[in-house]
């Protein structure tokens, strides 16, 4: 220690390190916050040339996708169950 406004070497080492982490973490979060920006920017766009009646389409697509997903998990439920029961009846 040179200065009495120098902190102690454990102290400024680990300053240090809390320094360049927070600056890569400081990096890494403007890094993400760029790509999500260009992720808006390219579904933006494609929605402008997809043009209104196409998303509608996708829009209907997805909602049926999604009525399909809720009749699987009913039915795999119910498939879930029967063979509890066969399970119980076996043991």
């Amino acid at each position: 220690m040179t200065s009495a406004n120098e902190p102690p070497p454990p102290l400024a080492s680990s300053t240090s390190l809390s320094a360049l982490t927070t600056s890569v973490a400081t990096e890494n979060i403007c890094t993400s916050v760029n790509t999500l920006l260009d992720l808006i920017r390219i579904l933006r766009l494609s929605v402008t040339v997809m043009g209104e009646e196409r998303f509608k389409e996708e829009q209907l697509e997805c909602w049926e996708d999604g009525v399909v997903m809720e009749e699987i998990l009913e039915e795999s439920k119910g498939l879930e169950e029967e063979l509890r029961d066969l399970m119980g009846k076996v043991e």
